[in-house]
């Protein structure tokens, strides 16, 4: 009886930690093992996060970090802005990550009271 409880707690204190597998068709388990898009499967989801970007959109930062990992940067904004930065080609920063300002990126913009409000393609940094 008592294993059966410990095997209860691991398994479900395993599971809480990583997200799910999918959102629509984007293979979130793919993406978070891609850190940096060194590996170059991120850019295969791009158009997978275009169809499900109005699902996206008001979802707190603690959500889109369970499901898409911990983001490549992480920057503060002005006003209590939070800043999600993730790679999504392969590039210079796989090499030296001073030099991530030449990738391609995955903007992920929260509000002050850190719901998703913008979601957006560039190769600059934001600001």
């Amino acid at each position: 009886m008592r294993h059966t409880f410990w095997l209860i707690v691991i398994a479900a204190a395993a599971f809480s930690c990583s997200g799910p597998a999918k959102f629509g068709d984007i293979d979130l388990e793919r993406w978070r093992n891609d850190r940096g898009a060194c590996q170059d499967f991120r850019k295969e989801e791009i158009p997978d996060i275009g169809k499900v970007k109005p699902e996206l959109l008001g979802k707190n930062s603690n959500e889109i970090g369970k499901m898409f990992g911990a983001p490549d940067i992480q920057q503060l904004g002005t006003r209590n802005q939070k800043i999600y930065i993730y790679f999504v080609e392969s590039g210079p920063q796989c090499q030296d990550k001073n030099r991530s300002a030449e990738a391609n990126k995955l903007i992920f913009r929260f509000n002050a009271v850190s719901l998703l409000t913008e979601i957006n393609f560039q190769r600059e940094m934001p600001e």
